[in-house]
């Protein structure tokens, strides 16, 4: 410092200390699942002083501040998207976010449709009247000793009974396309045997 005399002082001195900045990683090992699935997060961090505290925010308003939270252990549609990881350190410091994401697919749902009228030995039914939805693209329809027709169309596949059987026969919808378990679902249709002519003795 100098006055207007023109003397100076002595010089003085002071430091700065800059400190690293933490590294946050974020990462799952559950990145596709299924409804009612785990569902968890892995936090790590490196740089900076040490120390780390962690904070997770994603879909949903979810917050933690486990290093590796398990989000939930019947996953749902909600909890799908990106989670976001933030370290800070014990100089206070804070890394810039790291982001990881989920997907949870819909689980498939099969409705079997509605109650078959009876049908004779050989004859056709009505439309099954079935339905895939939830995360189902489709299904098939399978069962029986007869035919199929149509049998990928949910809706409006037709059973066509054997020649030879009767009685209370089980046909069968299972779901394809969701990425998840296939699920099924069932109904009766009562197949009743035709009459037998008889000519009776000769005459």
């Amino acid at each position: 410092v100098t006055d207007d005399n023109s003397c100076s002082s002595a010089s003085s001195s002071t430091s700065i200390t800059v400190n690293q900045n933490p590294t946050a990683s974020a990462s799952t090992s559950t990145g596709t699942v299924c409804e009612d699935a785990t569902i968890s997060l892995t936090g790590g961090a490196s740089g900076g002083s040490g120390g780390y505290t962690y904070s997770w925010s994603g879909p949903s308003s979810y917050t933690s501040s486990d290093q590796s939270p398990t989000i939930s252990a019947n996953a749902t549609t909600a909890m799908a998207g990106s989670y976001s990881l933030t370290v800070t350190d014990d100089n206070s410091c804070s890394s810039a976010s790291s982001s990881t994401s989920i997907t949870v697919n819909q689980n498939p749902v099969a409705g079997a449709g509605d109650a078959m009228s009876a049908i004779c030995q050989g004859a056709t039914s009505a439309p099954m009247n079935g339905s895939a939805t939830g995360g189902a693209t489709g299904g098939t329809w399978s069962g029986g000793a007869g035919s199929w027709t149509n049998a990928t169309d949910v809706a409006n596949a037709t059973y066509t009974a054997g020649a030879s059987e009767s009685g209370s026969i089980t046909l069968t919808l299972t779901t394809t396309g969701s990425g998840c378990t296939p699920v099924t679902a069932t109904k009766n249709i009562t197949v009743n045997e035709n009459p037998t002519a008889s000519a009776g003795g000769a005459l």
